[in-house]
């Protein structure tokens, strides 16, 4: 007489255990949905972070760092370079008679021509070296842990690569460009960015000087 009371008994606890279980698999699984959100969410933010960072720093043109965050960066690389003993090369170049080919292509082949030589540059140099956009048509780089000897070559290859390049390949109207560069070393030169800045923009004067497509390396005798 009791089997009826004993089988209604295991059903409510085997409906309870069941339930408890499902209960229990619905909130791992919410639990495992929330945080993936989360965690989805959180990259998206650090994605965002890291757009809105790098725009604060680079030109909006060219994608290259902009003059301010280039000094900064360019400071602590010589404090790195001072304490491991290495030499360092600051360089700045221009483009040379730019504004006859903007006066001829127009503005939009001179903003093309700008994107066109970063990507030369950055094709040309290594990833640890800093490229900038300094104003104009004016860029700077320095070139990390460099000997002063390889210089001309490293910097006579990228000139010879600009010259190259057909900047307005479906016109042909003043397709080419060419550049002038003026280069300083640290330590030789001076041990602060701002007197590396001065010395090698005072050797692309020279270069200009001496009739453009020329590189130019800051020599206190001259």
């Amino acid at each position: 007489p009791e089997l009826p009371y004993l089988v209604i008994n295991f059903e409510s606890h085997l409906y309870k255990a069941l339930f408890t279980v499902f209960i229990f698999s619905f909130l791992t699984y919410l639990s495992k949905y929330i945080a993936s959100k989360l965690t989805q969410k959180q990259e998206e933010l650090n994605n965002l972070y890291e757009r809105t960072y790098q725009l604060s720093i680079t030109d909006r043109l060219t994608g290259l760092y902009d003059q301010n965050y280039f000094r900064m960066a360019a400071s602590d690389a010589i404090e790195i370079a001072s304490v491991n003993n290495y030499t360092c090369s600051m360089v700045m170049f221009d483009i040379d008679n730019f504004k006859e080919f903007n006066d001829t292509n127009g503005h939009l082949a001179g903003s093309r021509a700008l994107v066109e030589i970063a990507e030369i540059m950055r094709r040309t140099f290594r990833k640890s070296d800093l490229l900038g956009k300094y104003g104009g048509d004016e860029f700077i780089i320095l070139m990390k842990d460099v000997e002063e000897e390889y210089v001309p070559f490293i910097l006579e290859r990228f000139k010879r690569k600009v010259s190259e390049h057909d900047f307005n390949p479906k016109t042909k109207r003043v397709s080419t460009l060419t550049i002038s560069l003026g280069a300083s070393m640290f330590p030789k030169d001076g041990n602060l960015v701002e007197n590396l800045i001065d010395k090698a923009d005072k050797a692309l004067y020279n270069s200009k000087k001496m009739g453009k497509n020329r590189l130019f390396i800051f020599d206190n005798g001259e």
